[in-house]
């Protein structure tokens, strides 16, 4: 700890962190008594049978989860890291970002190479890419041939080593790994100041140990460059000894104020965030945005506008009405480009991982406001699960809100009807091994608008406004993603592209000529973290105390069995924890969760370092693609899911090609989110709300990634 009392920063060495962290005692009881309990949370994952046999058309690697805690469970561990360790890559190897645990021992230190980051670069966008340190990005823009790329990593060829970095990511396609690994302006564009957004996910591998002291890169030219690996330490203030960094961070009695924790409600009296004063940096002054440039709006040319949405986050540090601007924002950049004659629309979603759920149907009914926004879920059946269901059986309408396990305020996919009875709505069917739920929509979109309709209804719905003439054909709108599209993003593209029929380009990912997938992040409809789980038990067992009679005595023993009993009753505490509670569906499809399907993009370019310097080239670029000459990369066009292949399964007799999922290159299968469930009641209202987490460092770093970098 004299180190971190010597550093202004308190950045370490990270050799020093890890031997600290190491010398943390395991209490092997603490840990059987841990695991048995965080069971109880990760029941309410959605994909656990799933992810043990995939199907093919998933493309990372399948693992047993629950078989991964029995291993834990039997192996004998030195020190409480290693434990630690094991726990949380076994959850990140779903590549799921809403399922996730951040240990007790995590929490002190986040390791990180040092700050050099690296980007992946083509020439033209069409020949594949080669990998060189950021710094030489603004370089190779300016046609500069002494820039050397990077051959190898730790002796290992450069292509390989960043594969496997990046298979613990958490995203559920490689080329959306593979890009998270790079540093990228529009991962900036909403204030984001933390070591993944500020230089890619090589340099903060999401904080955990990378497994050596010194990463060194070979150069083409015979150079190297040696990378520390260093620890930032994160507690505010600075113990005495690791024993005392040990008590406070993995005792359930440690001082709470110095672990961090992961915010999942609104504090109506929590501190709102300042509005930027200008547009997201690196990119063109737009003409209209919302004050926390969540989406702003470009004009690129004469007959071309651009809608750039990073995110679809709001949460507690955003005013309440914060979902409402934004749809007044999206509705005002349609309007001003139609007025001033552009015929053309890019929406650029490009690092979006997620947000607020609602926004993704307000978005959708703007661009398509005859058609009905489909969603379809289920959720993992269990004991605990249908328990809670149970419990709510006599909660009226409006109470149920958007509460997941309350049929009453449930309603089918088309949203013309209801559930019946609880027993109507726990009974759907056995798929992929698991008892499910019957399907039903993310929420009742009327009921959700009522209750939000001075804060951010969906257009159309209970009574909000909405304008039905459509402002653009499919064909004149494009979507642009790198991948990294996750969550609430995924929801939208998917609607934009299935339903209305909208193309879709991709850019970035490994260096092969392949179809590549527009929505490469989790594809789950619901995230729930565990104090959110803990939360509804809270409000079942109030139930119970009002009403004994909702249950029978066997079932008020086998709750006291499967329910998680708290938090803050865990042997071990942890620093937050969440799991994909709802599966998604494709319309017409729901017998494979979405999160497992695959959807190639139309069209896959490769980033240009221009693209890197300046991200609104990648709009030119995407528009010369698509509705120009310059063409996609080699067979990335007709695959799996995209419009050609779409066209070519309603038309047979259809000359499109690309029948493949990932085209010409063969190659081995290889992304926190923090995603969370806010379930805001006031007054029997309930809002639906997903939100992202903080960040690591203060904004003035922000500039000099800025300067330096791009």
């Amino acid at each position: 700890m004299k180190l971190v009392q010597e550093s202004s920063s308190g950045i370490i060495d990270g050799q020093a962190a890890l031997d600290c962290l190491e010398s943390f005692p395991f209490d092997a009881a603490k840990a059987d008594g841990f695991l048995t309990e965080i069971r109880k949370y990760f029941q309410f994952q959605s994909t656990l049978e799933v992810l043990k046999r995939p199907p093919d058309t998933y493309l990372s690697v399948g693992v047993d989860i629950v078989g991964g805690l029995d291993k834990l469970s039997n192996t004998t561990y030195k020190n409480q890291f290693q434990f630690d360790s094991d726990l949380r890559s076994l959850i990140r190897s779903a590549n799921d970002g809403h399922f996730f645990i951040l240990p007790c021992s995590l929490g002190p230190f986040d390791f990180l190479r040092q700050t050099i980051g690296l980007a992946s670069v083509s020439k033209d966008g069409l020949e594949k890419p080669d990998i060189y340190v950021a710094h030489d990005v603004r370089a190779l823009s300016l046609g500069s041939t002494r820039v050397s790329p990077v051959t190898t990593i730790n002796g290992q060829g450069v292509i390989e080593y960043l594969e496997t970095a990046a298979a613990l990511l958490v995203s559920q396609d490689p080329d959306a790994r593979w890009n998270s690994l790079f540093a990228s302006t529009a991962a900036l564009a909403t204030g984001d100041t933390d070591i993944a957004a500020l230089w890619g996910q090589f340099t903060s591998n999401a904080g955990l140990w990378p497994g050596v002291n010194n990463t060194r890169l070979e150069f083409k030219n015979g150079s190297t460059l040696d990378l520390p690996t260093l620890a930032q330490y994160n507690y505010q203030s600075i113990l005495p000894s690791s024993t005392a960094l040990y008590e406070a961070a993995c005792m359930p009695d440690g001082p709470d104020n110095l672990r961090r924790g992961t915010r999942t409600k609104r504090n109506d009296n929590a501190e709102v965030s300042p509005t930027a004063t200008a547009g997201p940096p690196g990119f063109p002054k737009p003409f209209t945005r919302d004050p926390y440039n969540q989406i702003s709006g470009y004009t690129l040319d004469d007959d071309t506008a651009v809608m750039f949405i990073p995110t679809f986050a709001g949460g507690s540090d955003f005013p309440v009405g914060q979902d409402l601007v934004f749809g007044q924002v999206a509705t005002e950049i349609v309007n001003t480009a139609i007025a001033n004659g552009r015929t053309k629309l890019i929406i650029d979603l490009s690092q979006n991982g997620g947000g607020d759920i609602a926004r993704s149907f307000d978005l959708f009914k703007l661009f398509f406001p005859s058609q009905p926004p489909y969603s379809a879920t289920r959720f993992r059946r269990h004991d605990a699960s249908d328990l809670l269901a149970r419990s709510g059986k006599d909660v009226n309408y409006t109470a149920a809100g958007a509460d997941p396990f309350d049929f009453q305020g449930a309603v089918n996919p088309a949203q013309d009807a209801g559930f019946s009875s609880v027993d109507d709505f726990l009974e759907g069917e056995t798929q992929l091994g698991v008892n499910v739920t019957s399907l039903y929509a993310n929420f009742n979109y009327t009921l959700l608008s009522l209750l939000n309709i001075d804060n951010g209804p969906i257009r159309g719905f209970g009574g909000a406004p909405i304008n039905k003439t459509q402002p653009y054909a499919p064909e004149d709108i494009l979507i642009i993603t790198d991948g990294i599209c996750a969550s609430t993003c995924t929801t939208f593209v998917n609607l934009m592209v299935n339903a209305g029929g909208v193309r879709a380009l991709t850019f970035g990912g490994r260096p092969r000529f392949e179809p590549m997938q527009v929505m490469g992040g989790v594809r789950g409809a619901q995230s729930l973290a565990f104090a959110d789980l803990d939360a509804e038990i809270a409000e079942a067992i109030a139930r119970l105390n009002d009403n004994p009679s909702i249950f029978s005595q066997e079932q008020i023993d086998l709750a006291q069995k499967v329910w998680p009993k708290g938090l803050n009753n865990l042997p071990l505490p942890i620093n937050g924890g969440g799991v994909n509670l709802r599966n998604a569906y494709q319309e017409g499809a729901d017998h494979l969760p979405l999160q497992f399907d695959y959807q190639a993009s139309d069209c896959r370019l490769f980033y240009t370092a221009q693209n890197l310097v300046d991200p609104s080239s990648t709009w030119a670029d995407a528009k010369a693609a698509i509705w120009g000459d310059r063409g996609c990369v080699k067979n990335s066009t007709g695959g799996r899911g995209s419009l050609a292949d779409r066209t070519r399964n309603d038309n047979p007799n259809s000359n499109s090609t690309g029948d493949n999922l990932t085209g010409g290159d063969s190659g081995g299968e290889i992304g926190s989110d923090n995603l969370s469930l806010d379930i805001g009641n006031s007054e029997g209202s309930s809002a639906l709300r997903l939100h992202l987490g903080g960040g690591l460092l203060a904004l003035s770093v922000l500039a000099s990634v800025l300067a330096v970098i791009m």
